[in-house]
């Protein structure tokens, strides 16, 4: 999935989720990456789902 993050002071950052293309099942863990428009990596944020 990639789209926009909104953060906290209303500014909108370009997201990349990634997944791997064989895994069929939701993904228990994923990570969120945060560019800013010149490309670099602002913020990593690591999720787990909780079952």
């Amino acid at each position: 999935m990639t789209g926009l993050q909104l953060v906290n002071d209303g500014s909108q950052y370009p997201m990349v989720q990634f997944k791997y293309n064989e895994e069929v099942s939701p993904p228990k863990e994923m990570i969120t990456v945060l560019f800013e428009d010149s490309g670099k990596i602002i913020g990593i944020k690591p999720m787990k789902r909780l079952e």
